[in-house]
């Protein structure tokens, strides 16, 4: 502001603002409309009125969420945002989420908690790290997939013992023993079987030498 006689050379400077950047200067119909953020101009013979317009400059906002995954998340803001901005938490199956890892355009950087809010008053590129702690029971290690800040220590979890494969068994059923019904009859000695076949062959002379003489007779009788 100022008072200034027609026809003398005035400057005006806008400065800078926090979150924005210089659009131009809006002024009366008599001032030409500068794009710079200090602009002369002749003064007319009237008063003059000169407005600093400007832009709000759209930060982003990035994520490492290593392997993770989150709705909603937002991906930029601006001063003129309503703060504080609220950033989901992530999820991943098996992990447990620890918070993140904050890095500021300034260089700040910080491991907050879950449920995190950038605060109002901030201004610049935002990245922010997901830190994660794996459930699994058998692993005495645990993990911290977030790479600074954030992480703790892993719960111990019980041990386990695997039987070992048990080895393959097989039967064969035995061979079964034959089924014999009755005893064998005894083997006659040899002795008694040529006995045996002395008698039949008499037998059987006796009864030819018989039989022959049967006949005869009863020829004889015939004549």
């Amino acid at each position: 502001m100022g008072l200034y006689a027609t026809g003398a050379s005035v400057t005006i400077n806008a400065g800078t603002r926090n979150g924005y950047n210089f659009y131009r200067w809006s002024a009366t119909a008599d001032v030409t409309q500068a794009t710079s953020t200090i602009a002369t101009f002749i003064m007319p013979a009237s008063n003059v009125i000169a407005t600093a317009e400007w832009l709000p400059i759209q930060y982003s906002i990035s994520y490492l969420l290593n392997d993770g995954s989150a709705n909603n998340l937002p991906w930029s803001y601006t001063v003129e945002y309503s703060f504080p901005i609220v950033i989901p938490n992530p999820t991943r199956t098996g992990y447990e989420f620890l918070g993140w890892t904050v890095a500021y355009a300034d260089g700040t950087q910080l491991s907050s908690q879950v449920s995190y809010r950038i605060p109002v008053g901030t201004t610049g590129n935002v990245v922010l790290t997901a830190n994660w702690r794996i459930l699994d029971s058998g692993n005495q290690g645990g993990d911290n997939g977030g790479g600074g800040g954030g992480g703790s220590s892993s719960k111990p979890s019980p041990s386990a013992s695997v039987p070992g494969t048990p080895e393959p068994t097989a039967s064969f059923p035995s061979t079964p023993e034959p089924i014999i019904i009755g005893d064998p009859p005894p083997a006659l000695p040899t002795a008694t079987v040529v006995l045996v076949v002395v008698i039949l062959v008499l037998v059987g002379v006796v009864g030819v030498l018989l039989h022959k003489k049967t006949v005869k007779v009863s020829s004889g009788s015939v004549t």
